[in-house]
């Protein structure tokens, strides 16, 4: 396909308090922050001098992923450990083709500029909002299918030549078919890139590490009954309530369905179970991974890139 540079506008750098000091590149009316103002010079983008707008009309453009910087391969066998957004730029500097990004809410993961994303959740954006910020209007994805990683039945096996989520796979309840599913969906040379809580740096720091014995029970005999005792643990110690308050608070969220981290990992345990679905579930061909960032950094992910 020929890129069609009518359908692409100059670089937009806002004045406003929201966007004060960002750079942002519009591409068929989706707007994508250029994290390193410095590639404006590059000749990565069309010419033409930036056009400084309103924070108005900024938001009038769609909200896309942040363009990366190109790092190098030696960035991604030495990476800098000091910053969780370069880590993530490493991990995803490098895909090409088109993908589907879950959960990405109003933080999408960035990716190259080439690259087709396409966002799913399953939530709308104004339950988004709701479910995660009170209500306020927070700027997020438009989200382009209803679906999330235990689900992707509306995607075509083979059809994907990457799937990120970032902070989703400790929110499902089946981790194992999700990775599984991932990749099925995937062409092969796709990559799955995960980003995922470090429970020793989260609220979650005092559960217990969720055990391989339990994912796999998860996968095999999925048991909707399992869960109550991730909401019992999650409200008694990640967010605890009143002893007297926690019946009423768990029967609540349990027959609602309500979101939590139902699993919980270390970077070391997470790599236990990697490669436990490469030996008996499905044969992904490369690991790429990376613990979570060093301090001043707070650190609160670890990265996962899975290769098909």
């Amino acid at each position: 396909m020929v890129d069609d540079p009518s359908n692409k506008e100059m670089l937009l750098v806002s004045e406003s308090l929201l966007f004060s000091h960002k750079v942002f590149y519009v591409k068929d009316g989706t707007r994508h922050h250029v994290l390193h103002p410095e590639w404006i010079a590059s000749g990565v983008f069309p010419p033409g001098e930036p056009r400084w707008v309103d924070e108005g009309t900024i938001c009038n453009y769609r909200l896309g992923a942040p363009v990366p910087l190109n790092w190098s391969d030696e960035s991604r066998i030495n990476p800098p450990r000091g910053s969780s957004p370069i880590l993530r730029e490493i991990m995803t500097s490098r895909l090409t083709g088109s993908g589907v990004e879950f959960g990405a809410g109003h933080n999408p993961f960035p990716v190259p500029l080439e690259c087709q994303v396409r966002y799913a959740d399953r939530l709308s954006g104004d339950r988004f909002r709701s479910q995660y910020h009170g209500g306020r209007e927070v700027d997020v994805v438009a989200v382009d299918m209803a679906a999330d990683m235990e689900d992707m039945g509306a995607i075509p096996d083979e059809s994907l030549d990457f799937i990120i989520a970032a902070h989703v796979i400790e929110h499902t309840k089946n981790p194992l078919r999700a990775i599984e599913q991932a990749h099925r969906k995937l062409r092969r040379g796709g990559s799955l890139a995960l980003a995922v809580p470090e429970m020793r740096h989260t609220f979650d720091r005092d559960r217990e590490i969720t055990s391989l014995e339990h994912l796999i029970l998860d996968y095999q005999h999925p048991v909707r009954d399992r869960d109550l005792l991730h909401y019992i643990e999650y409200f008694t110690i990640a967010d605890p309530r009143p002893v007297a308050a926690i019946y009423g608070i768990v029967k609540e969220v349990f027959e609602a369905g309500t979101d939590i981290h139902y699993h919980v990992w270390t970077y070391e345990s997470f790599l236990e179970h990697v490669r436990y679905v490469q030996q008996c579930m499905v044969p992904w061909r490369k690991v790429w991974s990376h613990p979570s960032a060093a301090p001043p950094d707070p650190g609160v992910e670890f990265f996962i890139l899975l290769t098909k």
